[in-house]
């Protein structure tokens, strides 16, 4: 047995503090945390083989330990030189071809990048003579791309003044305090496809789940309204056969008698050809039809927008809570099922905390709070008064309202409309500030090509309506 001379350890005291410290406190690797409890009990004078059975190494390594120490310092004895590792598998040149080749588009046949596709294209177009699918990941980690993702987002092409002025407005009438008075409702449309199943289902027991066939039979189609007042809480479901102008004349009646103290109620709703005036007159008539629609007020989601509408959620809790993967055969069984989700959610009460308002929109897509115009589009109208109880005259009330955000912008009377009149009216209704495009005119004989030619100069856009179709003016009606 070979012999070894004892090995004598003296510390100094700064080398003791600093093993107080790697032994008092903080996380520490576990082999620096060994030999600096080898060198304080070697420091103790304790024989290696009695030191190596306390800290558990082997009396070779305890003796290495002393001896790094006696020759290079307490730095080398508790820590290890930093090792070279292995040499990296790709070069810059590699790892930025196969990084521009992830940002571009995959391949034909493929619909995303994998990792397994890129380790093979990036061989195929040789960028590298070989790599694994480790390196692959290891890479994109390093670089934080994630090839397979893709996010919807709002192009920067659809930020227009129209897309802001008309989010502006919607987020608005999001943040108005809740009142009984004017309620906000958000309404929108969902497709259902009607299944069937041919072979009946099991139902669950006790150690095995439920199972149906995976053969269904398709039935039709279906369609269902949800519109839901997110700050009450109070939710609407509506499921109708199809999406006509007819069905929703139908839900917007439905509506208002849902709210009959109140003042307007705010509707919001998407740009959908039928969620027009025009639906409810088709339906009910241009008099019973213009009484319902007047009862809202209207704020359109910009084109590309739908995300603004709050019904979307609705959709989605109606589709989890209660469509979810069951199979509906057939109109009445949607209409059953609507109904005992609707009951049950009303009766929780369940609100939707909508978190995006107009400065979160502004700092999101970086403009300023007057950088938009507010309205493009104008009424105009003039129409007949009851006669003056003073002079028993006929009157004529000449008037501008906002469209959009339907406010009057001025309104006089007189007893001769004339066009110098029109036209001094028109002067004093907007200077030429280019707030507003459009002006929406009947067929009325007042409105001569002098009072064209005026509001042409303005920058405005004089839009007649059809003969004998007053309707189509209907904020004015």
């Amino acid at each position: 047995m070979r012999a070894y001379k004892r090995l004598r350890v003296r510390l100094k005291k700064t080398d003791r503090d600093k093993l107080d410290d790697v032994l008092s406190g903080g996380l520490q690797p576990v082999r620096t945390v060994l030999r600096a409890l080898a060198l304080s009990h070697l420091h103790d004078e304790k024989p290696v083989s009695e030191v190596a059975a306390i800290v558990r190494l082997t009396p070779k390594a305890v003796r290495e330990i002393g001896r790094r120490y006696l020759d290079y310092g307490l730095e080398q004895a508790l820590y290890d030189k930093a090792r070279p590792g292995a040499a990296p598998v790709l070069e810059d040149r590699q790892r930025r071809h196969i990084i521009a080749m992830v940002c571009s588009d995959p391949p034909e046949g493929c619909a995303r990048w994998t990792i397994r596709l890129v380790a093979e294209e990036a061989v195929k177009r040789r960028l590298v003579p070989r790599i694994g699918r480790e390196s692959i990941r290891l890479l994109l980690l390093h670089d934080d791309l994630k090839p397979w993702r893709e996010k919807n987002v709002v192009r920067p092409r659809t930020l227009t003044e129209d897309y802001i002025a008309k989010m502006e407005d919607v987020l608005e009438t999001y943040e108005r305090p809740y009142s009984p008075q004017e309620p906000v409702l958000c309404l929108d449309e969902k497709p259902i496809t009607s299944h069937a199943d041919v072979r009946p289902a099991s139902p669950a027991e006790p150690g095995r789940e439920a199972r149906h066939d995976s053969e269904y039979k398709r039935c039709g189609t279906a369609n269902v309204f949800c519109a839901v007042e997110p700050q009450a809480g109070r939710h609407y479901t509506f499921p109708t056969p199809n999406r006509s102008g007819f069905e929703f004349a139908l839900v917007i009646a439905d509506l208002a008698l849902q709210y009959p103290k109140a003042e307007t109620i705010h509707l919001v709703m998407d740009n959908l050809n039928i969620h027009r005036r025009k639906s409810l007159a088709t339906a009910f008539g241009a008099e019973i039809g213009g009484e319902i629609w007047n009862r809202f007020t209207v704020h359109y989601t910009p084109t590309h927008g739908s995300w603004l509408n709050q019904a979307e959620i609705e959709i989605g809790m109606f589709s989890r809570q209660c469509l979810g993967a069951k199979r509906i055969p057939d109109l009445k069984t949607l209409r059953r099922q609507a109904r005992a989700w609707n009951h049950r959610t009303n009766r929780a009460g369940t609100k939707i905390n909508w978190q995006f308002d107009r400065r979160a929109a502004r700092r999101k897509f970086h403009y300023k709070k007057h950088s938009f115009k507010r309205s493009k589009n104008l009424v105009s109208g003039i129409r007949g008064l009851r006669p003056s109880p003073v002079t028993f005259k006929l009157l004529y009330c000449f008037f501008v309202i906002d469209h959009q955000r339907r406010r009057i912008v001025h309104f006089n009377v007189t007893a001769h409309p004339t066009a110098e009149w029109l036209c001094q009216q028109l002067r004093e209704a907007f200077p030429n500030d280019g707030r507003y495009k459009y002006a929406i005119l009947d067929r009325d004989s007042k409105f001569s090509s002098e009072v064209l030619a005026l509001l042409k100069s303005s920058a405005i856009d004089p839009v007649r309506t059809s003969i004998r179709s007053p309707w189509q003016n209907g904020v004015a009606e």
